[in-house]
């Protein structure tokens, strides 16, 4: 363990409940929540809801239902910034007092003015400092009469701090003006309220996206002003789309939401969010939980752009699928067995695993369920299936299992269709497969069979016979 992971280890994950959760921000959460694990830290849970007109209930509630099915349980919170606001100014007054903040009497307007006159010149838009050097009566007077924000007044040319994922990194002061840390109506900003937290909260490392490295330098400042060591800064890289622009809510399936909706397992979307910009040395892709924290190294994260690969995600589920417990599948696939719900429902709880462990290899998201399931609830021939059955010899075959529909030993019939009709290998068990179920693919055909009651068997031979001509 390094030295900076000495002490206990504390991270948050901090969103803000302002729209739909986005993949990348719960990218940011499993690094963290693997990050706690690797070294038997805390995992602090934070809802950044002080921008109030765009902050809601329903979007907190979700965040908090999507760690839960990812399976992130958080050891501190949910602790609510809106709820704090005493906090933030009861700390923030002493540096009102000593200089450290200022107020700022600049209207909307004279800003915007600001940011266009600074822009004509080929200038960055930061604050001119109009009102930072007013002198102290003229400031108090004004202060009683006047709308006002609070700055925070930056000194210094440069500051250097050394980021965990990209080294030491040295930010131009001169290009960042002082800032805004509470607003004319009294609300404080985000730069404000997390610095304040993070302190209060006993942050180690503060892992989250590239998106906040405008941030870093600001909360460094304040937390040296109130007298605290900065955290470890940890910048993780930015995830681009298909279309290699960045990801955002436009792009098919960056929802969280969505994700869950479409039919994904928890284990497949955490394997897959944890190698968005890590691997392990050995280049494994489909790892457990335990897998990934155990060889998980914060040092180890590219500074490069991640694809989020949804063929990835695709396949990593199929795998995660395929070696899952019957009932694990049923835990999470049940709502998406909708069509045959009623039938379903309606069996032994013994039969139900045995169907699902019948079509488990064939599928690659749960929303696929139904209609892999349907060969048990429904008949039906799909187009083609006729043709690629006569391919063999289907009549000869069907003829046969036709005779011993009584028979609940599998292999007993097919052993006896395959001596009756000389059939072997598939030109024995496509025409089977396509006489029981309808399809030349589906469901474990063995399992199909002894599911079908006798007479279902014999109604589906019966109609299949009556398609066939060899």
């Amino acid at each position: 363990m390094t030295m900076e992971t000495k002490k206990e280890v504390r991270v948050r994950f901090a969103p803000s409940p302002t729209g739909m959760l986005h993949a990348g921000n719960m990218r940011t959460a499993v690094f963290n929540w693997i990050f706690a694990a690797k070294h038997k830290g805390k995992f602090i849970l934070r809802i950044e809801d002080t921008d109030t007109e765009r902050s809601t209930g329903e979007y907190a509630n979700e965040i908090l239902e999507s760690l839960r099915w990812l399976g992130l349980g958080w050891d501190e919170g949910p602790h609510y910034q809106s709820r704090r606001t005493e906090i933030y100014t009861r700390i923030a007054d002493p540096m009102l007092t000593r200089g450290k903040l200022y107020p700022c009497f600049c209207s909307d307007a004279q800003l915007e003015e600001d940011r266009k006159a600074a822009e004509k010149r080929g200038r960055p838009p930061v604050y001119v400092g109009r009102c930072a050097n007013l002198n102290p009566a003229e400031r108090k007077e004004r202060m009683k009469r006047e709308p006002y924000a609070l700055r925070f007044r930056i000194t210094g040319d440069t500051l250097t701090y050394t980021d965990a994922i990209r080294g030491v990194t040295t930010v131009n002061l001169r290009l960042m003006g002082d800032f805004i840390v509470m607003r004319s109506n009294g609300t404080v900003t985000y730069n404000l309220a997390a610095t304040i937290d993070d302190i209060l909260m006993k942050v180690t490392h503060v892992i989250r996206g590239e998106d906040h490295m405008s941030n870093t330098p600001k909360q460094i400042l304040m937390m040296r002003t109130l007298g605290f060591a900065p955290p470890v800064y940890a910048h993780l890289p930015i995830l681009l789309a298909d279309d290699n622009t960045k990801l955002s809510k436009r792009h098919h399936h960056s929802s969280f939401a969505e994700l869950i909706a479409d039919g994904y397992l928890p284990e497949a979307v955490f394997n897959f969010l944890a190698l968005l910009g890590w691997h392990p040395e050995d280049k494994r892709e489909d790892l457990t939980a335990e897998e990934i924290i155990r060889n998980f190294d914060l040092k180890k994260v590219s500074t490069r752009a991640s694809h989020y690969n949804l063929q990835k995600l695709g396949w990593l589920n199929k795998q995660k699928i395929h070696h899952a417990e019957p009932e694990r599948l049923q835990a999470y696939g049940k709502r998406f067995i909708k069509k045959h719900a009623a039938a379903f429902d309606a069996l032994s709880g013994q039969a139900k695993l045995t169907i699902l462990s019948a079509v488990h290899e064939n599928i690659s998201r749960l929303s696929e369920l139904d209609g892999e399931l349907a060969p048990f609830f429904e008949y039906s021939i799909e187009e083609g299936a006729i043709g690629e059955a006569q391919k063999h010899p289907a009549r000869a075959v069907a003829d046969a299992m036709a005779a011993q529909t009584d028979n609940d030993d599998y292999r007993a019939v097919m052993q006896a269709a395959s001596a009756q009709s000389g059939a072997k290998g598939k030109a024995l068990y496509l025409p089977a497969r396509v006489a029981l179920s309808g399809r030349t693919h589906g469901p474990e055909l063995e399992k199909l069979y002894r599911f079908l009651s006798p007479a279902e068997r014999a109604a589906r031979l019966k109609h299949f016979l009556e398609m066939v001509t060899a």
